[in-house]
This record gives C-alpha cells, structure tokens and sequence, in this order.
C-alpha cells in the first residue's frame, strides 16, 4: 500500500469513528464526518486500484 493510499485511509477511518461515535446524531458534525470519511474510503479504493494496475502493467 503506498503513501497515498495511506494518505486517504487514515483518515476516512478517523472522520468515520467521529461520525458514528455518538447515539446523538447532528447532521452538521456527524453526517458531514461521516460523509467525508466515505468520501475518503473511496478516494482510497481508487487510489489503491490504480497503484494495483500499475503494477500488473509492468
């Protein structure tokens, strides 16, 4: 896994934790934590999909 990769998905997991950690959900601190560590979660499956074809190209 590169630094990129890592870049992404360390904090997807932080803002994702942030995000569910409460029973009380506020849409303005939780939803938009949640939403941005999807957000990074996908960034990171990309960014490790495309690092995985390089490698196979080669």
């Amino acid at each position: 896994m590169n630094n990129k990769t890592k870049t992404y998905l360390i904090p997807g997991v932080l803002l994702t934790y942030f995000g569910l950690k409460d029973d009380d959900f506020l849409i303005w601190y939780h939803g938009v934590a949640l939403a941005l560590g999807i957000t990074a979660f996908v960034f990171a499956y990309l960014e490790y999909n495309k690092t995985k074809n390089k490698k196979s190209n080669k």
